[in-house]
């Protein structure tokens, strides 16, 4: 039986900061620079590359299980994001 390592799943769990900014971007109309643009692709590509050198490293054959695993892992920085954004919208709301 093989399990993830706490490696990849500590570098899917930061990405949370990255999924906030481009759902603000996408859901609160906020504005990116150029250079917060290029850093948040470069913070993406590096935890994929880090996530998948990791599952290289150890040579495990993930099973299905393992893939929904994966998945649900991956909604949290989303969940996560969503969160956040929310609570900054309904801060602009009205009381």
């Amino acid at each position: 039986m093989s399990f993830f390592s706490l490696t990849m799943i500590g570098v899917i769990l930061k990405l949370a900061p990255v999924v906030t900014v481009i759902l603000a971007y996408a859901i609160l109309k906020e504005r990116l620079t150029r250079s917060e643009t290029t850093l948040l692709a470069i913070a993406v590509l590096s935890s994929l590359l880090v996530t998948i050198g990791d599952h290289q490293k150890e040579g495990h054959k993930y099973s299905n299980d393992h893939y929904f695993a994966l998945f649900a892992l991956l909604l949290s920085p989303v969940f996560i994001g969503m969160g956040t954004v929310a609570l900054r919208k309904m801060r602009k709301l009205p009381h």
